[in-house]
């Protein structure tokens, strides 16, 4: 199953940031090529968007796991919030 994680911060985080957010995908992935990672800077903040394949599972069994994850590996205190979608 497809997975999209978006961070919102207040400000553009570091390049060291983006590094980091790959580095959780891959810990999440099922597929190492399948983690994408990029910086979009929209006019209410900017995000970091993450994608990577998982294998299919419930939805509500790993969102919380996803969620902590990702969390575990910022380096910026400049993050917000996160949503997960999944396709």
């Amino acid at each position: 199953m497809k997975v999209q994680v978006e961070l919102e911060y207040r400000a553009v985080p570091p390049e060291a940031e983006l590094e980091t957010i790959r580095q959780a995908g891959q810990t999440l992935t099922n597929n190492p090529k399948s983690v994408t990672v990029r910086l979009v800077e929209t006019a209410e903040s900017p995000l970091i968007i993450l994608e990577f394949t998982m294998k299919t599972q419930a939805q509500y069994k790993v969102v919380e796991e996803i969620s902590n994850e990702v969390q575990r590996w910022l380096l910026s205190d400049l993050f917000r919030d996160i949503a997960i979608q999944f396709g």
